[in-house]
């Protein structure tokens, strides 16, 4: 998780965050893109029982070890942490201990090797570098892969890499340059004039966007009741945009409906045609983007999910979605599916760099759907606008 604090200059990212974004040739992996939560369960029931073990065998071995190392980057405090599932003194050295957990039978795991599961090194890799800043140089690694469907284990012993140091700083570098970049932008914004989609207001387009921006620049949350064809739509997004640039936030609008979503979009093209420097993606469920009709990222099964960072970065895939403006979730696979990489996941990546959201309500407000990067992360940063809230 990444969490900025503009005024006060500080970055915090947790290790597992930083390793894939690090990551300069991935595969999507299902983890990557929504873990069941049976799954989640079971991997965690694993990682217990195996701390457990190493408890009663091992008596100064320590499980859930925190370690934080803070670096300043281009006058930014950067502060890294995590938490290692083990650490334990073996033969005068110190040993971290990492769990994960597959489901692969014992005869597989047995056979994957480092290249095989490159973030998973990474991860450990970033433990020992952490370590080593701390003072225990000496410190190797101990990745423990157990199998959840028979039990079995399998370990790979893992040594420091000696250029983790460097990619870690070229890493934060180019995350606060953007950073600085993105504040700049919204410094813009807050000096645009929003334009009414349309030529002239119905009676009482008005005073609802004075009493909805009102509200919302006081930081209260507004209810907006009118009839069927009074034009909500145009007068809430004319209240939340202006509200929004001018606090340099963004917004969502959640709505239930297809037939909404489009005209949510449909009026902000409007708005970008009378002169708004304006970008927005609608979502589509990653169900039914897919263009393979898996509903999920395995690799293996899936050419959209291999080699998911390479292809968007060699293929600019961010920026020329971006440069449509308005994008519709048809525009997004327009661009996704030609270049080989999954609809959803690049909506995902997107998503980060648009002043407007249009996507269900599940995105908000459902625990296990949740856009995690938006409203787990970053939720004060966006003005919520629900559609239709009487769903």
């Amino acid at each position: 998780m990444l969490t900025w604090d503009d005024d006060a200059r500080r970055l915090e990212v947790g290790v597992r965050d930083l390793v894939e974004a690090c990551s300069q040739s991935r595969d999507l992996q299902p983890e990557m893109v929504r873990t069941l939560a049976a799954r989640a369960r079971a991997g965690r029931e694993a990682h217990q029982a195996w701390q457990e073990e190493r408890v009663r065998e091992e008596a100064g071995f320590r499980r859930e070890v925190k370690v934080a190392w803070t670096v300043v980057v281009r006058g930014w405090s950067c502060r890294i942490s995590g938490r290692m599932d083990g650490w334990v003194e073996e033969d005068g050295r110190t040993v971290v201990e990492e769990v994960k957990t597959s489901v692969l039978e014992g005869s597989r795991l047995a056979r994957i090797r480092e290249e095989d599961i490159p973030a998973w090194i990474s991860q450990l890799r970033l433990y020992l570098y952490l370590v080593a800043v701390a003072g225990r140089p000496d410190a190797t690694g101990s990745l423990v892969l157990v199998s959840l469907t028979d039990g079995s284990r399998h370990r790979l012993d893992v040594k420091p890499d000696p250029d983790m140091g460097a990619q870690v700083r070229a890493w934060l570098d180019e995350r606060v340059v953007g950073r600085e970049a993105l504040l700049a932008d919204r410094r813009r914004r807050r000096t645009w004039d929003v334009p009414f989609p349309h030529a002239t207001l119905r009676p009482g387009q008005y005073e609802g966007v004075e009493r909805v921006r009102t509200s919302l620049d006081a930081g209260r949350a507004v209810l907006l009741v009118a009839p069927t064809g009074s034009g909500k739509t145009a007068v809430v997004l004319q209240a939340a945009l202006g509200s929004a640039f001018a606090a340099g936030r963004r917004v969502f609008f959640a709505t239930a409906r297809n037939t909404q979503q489009a005209l949510a979009l449909e009026t902000l093209r409007l708005q970008a045609g009378r002169g708004l420097c304006l970008s927005a993606l609608g979502l589509r469920a990653r169900a039914r983007s897919c263009p393979v009709g898996l509903g999920g990222c395995d690799p293996e099964a899936c050419a959209f999910a291999r080699d998911y960072d390479e292809k968007v970065r060699e293929g600019r895939l961010v920026d020329r979605v971006l440069a449509r403006g308005v994008v519709t979730p048809d525009d997004l696979e327009a661009v996704a599916v030609p270049a080989g990489v999954c609809p959803h996941a690049l909506s995902m990546d997107v998503l980060e760099r648009v002043d407007v959201v249009v996507g269900d309500y599940n995105y908000v407000f459902d625990p296990s759907v949740r856009i995690r990067r938006c409203f787990a992360e970053d939720a004060a940063s966006w003005v919520v606008v629900v559609d239709e809230a009487h769903n």
